[in-house]
């Protein structure tokens, strides 16, 4: 899975993305979510602190700041907590997996090669003189997604047992959720005045006879 670097150009041909690779898309970047939570979750066990101390200190830090972060503190500890990290992300399983996530969440998709695979746009710079800024282009066969989907659905489990963080990602899905402290107050409900009912008017041919005969407007 490690990177590869073509010699060639290519020409784009216009694709869309179809159903399956999109599934496998969202499948990937779904358990990065999971991953990331693990990592989490793994630096707060290595640095000791709480999970609220450290989203007070990192506050919507990235995936790859965390992990570099847990890694210098792995390496600090050293021991078994050096070995377990490095085995879990010092691979070209974990970087494939991680570039592919990038890739296919932020990458702008140009086509497809006259090869076969599938194009994305990065923000990497390949380098740059006076008239040219050079952008890495990054493409996958169209199963490639599936299989790092696949991977990455496999690792998660796998990583959250090495790192000992089952037990706390489970009391989280015991947890009873309570009210927003922005949500609005709740106020008694209003007294309901019941309105008297109007008497019915009374129509003309209505009114009573005075002296026998119909009553004019001037009665």
């Amino acid at each position: 899975m490690h990177n590869e670097y073509s010699k060639t150009g290519s020409e784009i041909i216009p694709f869309r993305l179809n159903d399956d690779m999109l599934l496998a898309m969202g499948r990937l970047i779904r358990s990065f979510a999971e991953l990331e939570d693990i990592i989490s979750l793994h630096l707060c066990n290595l640095a000791s602190i709480s999970e609220g101390q450290s989203l007070v200190l990192l506050g919507i830090t990235g995936i790859s700041k965390k992990l570099a972060l847990a890694t210098t503190f792995a390496n600090a500890l050293g021991g078994s907590a050096k070995q377990v990290t490095s085995e879990c992300f010092e691979n070209e399983a974990w970087r494939g997996m991680l570039r592919c996530r990038n890739v296919v969440a932020h990458g702008f998709l140009l086509g497809m090669t006259e090869q076969g695979k599938v194009a994305f746009r990065t923000t990497a710079l390949t380098g740059a003189d006076e008239s040219t800024v050079g952008v890495e282009v990054a493409t996958y066969a169209p199963g490639d997604f599936k299989e790092f989907a696949d991977i990455a659905d496999l690792a998660t489990r796998q990583i959250e047992h090495e790192l000992k963080v089952t037990s706390l990602r489970a009391e989280r899905r015991a947890q009873r959720l309570v009210g927003h402290p922005k949500a609005q107050p709740t106020r008694a409900p209003s007294e309901v005045h019941l309105r008297q009912p109007k008497p019915p008017r009374v129509k003309a041919k209505d009114k009573p006879v005075k002296n026998g005969r119909t009553p004019s407007p001037k009665d």
